[in-house]
């Protein structure tokens, strides 16, 4: 399953990951259908299948669309005098800021990443949702040998790796105690 390409496909594609958001947030991951998606955009269910295999490229894909590392190159072009580590700390506050904003995200964000759904997307889904974990990675890891050659920071190597380990783990479980609203409310502004 191609991504669309042509201005056309792509407005329609939207318009059915729209949808599909409306309907997890209304009715859950789980119980969603493809018949569902088509009556709620308007298409048959023929006209989802030129764009997603199955259910979970719709759920992978919906992740993709609201990706952190979609907003952070064009944050740094706007504003290019940011800090090597401040630059570290952008993808943690997109991240906390698109769960505050999308309902669904969270959701996203944890169903996608389970191995029992991101195996079953096509091909296609599952290369560019590898690319975009590992281009979040990357974003750390090339962040802090920024810091590291403009003096912002003194780490090895190693050190560099384990940083950005503890920083994705510690984001993970962040992530998992603010969406849940286990969080205490004064530790939050």
């Amino acid at each position: 399953m191609k991504c669309p390409s042509d201005s056309l496909s792509i407005l329609r594609c939207n318009q059915i990951l729209d949808a599909a958001e409306r309907l997890i947030e209304s009715q859950g991951i789980v119980s969603f259908k493809f018949s569902q998606l088509a009556h709620e955009v308007g298409c048959s269910t023929g006209t989802l299948y030129k764009f997603f295999e199955r259910k979970e490229d719709v759920l992978v894909c919906l992740f993709l669309r609201s990706a952190t590392s979609n907003h952070l190159p064009i944050f740094i072009h706007k504003n290019p005098e940011l800090t090597a580590q401040e630059k570290v700390l952008l993808p943690i506050l997109f991240t906390f800021e698109t769960i505050k904003r999308s309902s669904s995200f969270f959701t996203l964000r944890s169903v996608s990443v389970n191995t029992m759904v991101w195996k079953l997307a096509s091909d296609e889904k599952v290369e560019r949702f590898k690319k975009r974990i590992n281009a979040f990675w990357g974003w750390f890891t090339d962040s802090l040998h920024l810091a590291v050659e403009n003096g912002e920071l003194v780490a090895t190597p190693l050190q560099i790796k384990e940083l950005v380990q503890g920083i994705t783990f510690y984001l993970t479980g962040a992530l998992t105690q603010f969406e849940s609203q286990l969080i205490a409310p004064e530790f939050l502004s």
